[in-house]
């Protein structure tokens, strides 16, 4: 029995998770609806989780973010898309907040936006045009990325890549912001507005977070997105029983929620994830589910 039971660890060890959101399905409306986010984060995002655990199964798995680099080069079937779905989706949830809850851009930030586009209304413009089907045919990402030079740029990527990605379209960079443009990002409220659905999502971006990972980009760091990071192996059984004590950290600093040492076992599983585990997989230092 106990050899099953090390088994069964053993064979979720190292396991990408699907991250909780870190607000209710409804906090971000009216910008984004319930549904869509239901439709999103339980079954899109869900699925680039099972497939970045289909490609790398019996391989090592990293942190998720260490996967960017290599995604389209590498020639492991499955990264680029699977794994940059992974880390794209942890980034945007997690760039986002409830109205009156995203806070400001920090004065560091808000310079350096002024400097690149000539202000926040700048951006805006420069971000929608970006953003335009006619800009951004089909599928795609819109980003604001530090560039090697430490300026602020926006840039756009098809389908599931990121700036992060050696070999990717557009302006190569660690990204701070970044909108999800494909259609089952708003398509169920907006239908083919999609210039609409990038104005109204300027209300719910998180600026606390963002100014937190442009800190972190002008030292060269990549926003790390811990939400679907691997597990650590451990021997303890029954699996729910030990926490860590020690913090997660982010992007801006440690968080007060704690990460499981142990993995659950495979029948724990629901939808991609692990619900057991609800508590304990958020990246960010608030959560707005209350």
């Amino acid at each position: 029995a106990g050899g099953t039971a090390s088994a069964m660890v053993a064979a979720v060890v190292g396991a990408y998770d699907l991250p909780d959101l870190p607000y209710k399905y409804e906090a971000l409306e009216p910008s984004i609806d319930a549904a869509t986010m239901k439709i999103h984060h339980d079954k899109h995002h869900a699925t680039y989780v099972a497939g970045i655990n289909a490609a790398l199964d019996g391989k090592d798995q990293p942190p998720i973010a260490d996967l960017m680099k290599d995604a389209i080069t590498g020639g492991v079937k499955g990264v680029r898309n699977s794994g940059g779905g992974v880390y794209n989706h942890d980034f945007f949830w997690v760039e986002m907040a409830p109205k009156g809850k995203t806070g400001k851009p920090s004065d560091d930030l808000a310079a350096a936006i002024d400097k690149a586009f000539g202000s926040m209304d700048g951006l805006k413009e420069q971000w929608g045009a970006a953003a335009a089907p006619a800009a951004r045919f089909g599928s795609g990402w819109v980003w604001l990325v530090v560039d090697d030079a430490k300026d602020l740029k926006i840039t756009s990527t098809p389908n599931q890549d990121n700036p992060l990605m050696d070999g990717a379209e557009g302006t190569a960079g660690i990204p701070v912001l970044g909108i999800d443009v494909w259609e089952h990002a708003y398509y169920l409220k907006y239908q083919n507005r999609r210039p609409e659905y990038v104005s109204a999502w300027w209300d719910v971006v998180n600026w606390d977070q963002v100014s937190s990972w442009y800190a972190d980009a002008l030292e060269g760091k990549a926003p790390p997105v811990l939400a679907a990071a691997r597990r650590d192996a451990c021997a303890c059984l029954p699996p729910l029983a030990v926490f860590s004590s020690a913090p997660f950290s982010r992007a801006g600093g440690g968080s007060n929620q704690r990460r499981s040492q142990c993995p659950p076992p495979p029948d724990a599983r629901v939808d991609g994830r692990r619900a057991s585990h609800a508590v304990a997989r958020s990246v960010i230092s608030t959560s707005w589910a209350a």
